[in-house]
């Protein structure tokens, strides 16, 4: 019997991290030094983009163009991370959620800067931290992502572990997640507890809000490529709202040989529509 269920992973202060988080993930070597925060805050400075009335950056990648905020083993020092992640045509193969283009992930070993304190690895990530907001907009923000999912393509077991954070600048290790594992069991592929027997296209989104007492609210949908809501969950998270901002996107882990097709990533303010 499958005994696996959607489960928003716990409130807590993660070491497995990177950029800023590696000031602790390993104590056999050394975190950022004073050089590496000033080339991290050089970059906010170059890097900010037009912010939306409320002081919330919105971000948009559809893989057109350059890579942004996505990085991989390839990047050297601090500001690179682990796996691989490939951009690819539509005439490759498979057509792109939007647009021409989209691309490919890969677990993969980390770069040397993230090797020791990960020595088994990582999937890519988003790293971009003029993207790690101090703001919580009127009805929050989104993240969404879309992820081709094709249940030929995966073996028995966990095929993906899928994490979004929340930037808490309280915390000494200042980040906090939520997220959930993509699993195939006995031939069937389940997110949360929806079955995905039909490969194509799937929005994973993730709306942040807060409820009447001010504490904040993490709701994901899974939807098809027409909009329709598969499946929902929503956790109560232990940490007011007021207190957090948007981070960054992570596949801790991809099931070994899988390349897993990603397209139209969006982070923006909420509106009242769209809150929980």
């Amino acid at each position: 019997m499958r005994n696996f269920k959607l489960n928003f992973k716990k409130v807590f202060i993660v070491l497995l991290s990177f950029g800023l988080m590696n000031l602790i993930t390993s104590c056999e070597k050394e975190g950022l030094t004073e050089d590496d925060f000033n080339t991290l805050d050089a970059r906010v400075e170059k890097e900010k983009a037009p912010k939306s009335n409320e002081g919330f950056k919105a971000f948009h990648e559809g893989f057109e163009g350059k890579i942004r905020a996505w990085v991989d083993n390839s990047v050297s020092g601090p500001m690179g991370w682990c796996g691989t992640i490939e951009q690819k045509r539509g005439s490759d193969g498979l057509q792109a959620s939007s647009g021409n283009s989209y691309a490919l992930l890969m677990h993969g070993g980390c770069n040397d800067y993230y090797s020791s304190g990960f020595p088994d690895g990582s999937g890519p990530a988003t790293f971009d931290p003029s993207l790690w907001s101090t703001t919580w907009p009127q009805h929050g923000f989104m993240q969404q992502l879309d992820i081709y999912l094709d249940p030929q393509e995966f073996e028995e077991g966990l095929a993906f572990t899928y994490l979004n954070s929340l930037h808490y600048p309280a915390l000494a290790y200042p980040f906090i997640y939520v997220g959930f594992d993509v699993e195939m069991s006995e031939g069937t592929l389940y997110v949360g507890e929806e079955e995905v027997n039909t490969a194509g296209w799937y929005t994973f989104k993730y709306t942040f809000t807060s409820n009447e007492e001010g504490y904040a609210v993490a709701v994901f949908e899974l939807l098809d490529q027409m909009g329709v809501v598969l499946e929902s969950s929503s956790q109560t998270l232990d940490v007011m709202a007021s207190e957090l901002g948007s981070g960054y996107v992570w596949f801790e882990s991809i099931q070994e040989g899988v390349k897993l097709p990603i397209d139209e990533h969006y982070l923006s303010p909420a509106n009242s529509s769209n809150a929980h």
